[in-house]
């Protein structure tokens, strides 16, 4: 899960805080992997990834 934040998130949210983090930053990163060839299952792994610490937030 480090690896997916760190190479996916960490662009998209810069220096912002987890309450900080909107729909539209995520939406931006689903945008993101729409173009990078990698699986479906990694794909869901790396939305994932953030969208359970906002969650528990």
């Amino acid at each position: 899960m480090y690896g997916a934040i760190k190479n996916h998130w960490k662009d998209i949210v810069k220096d912002k805080s987890l309450c900080e983090i909107s729909k539209q930053d995520i939406k931006k990163l689903i945008a993101n992997l729409a173009e990078t060839p990698i699986s479906y299952k990694a794909k869901n792994d790396i939305i994932r990834a953030g969208t359970t610490a906002i969650r528990w937030a």
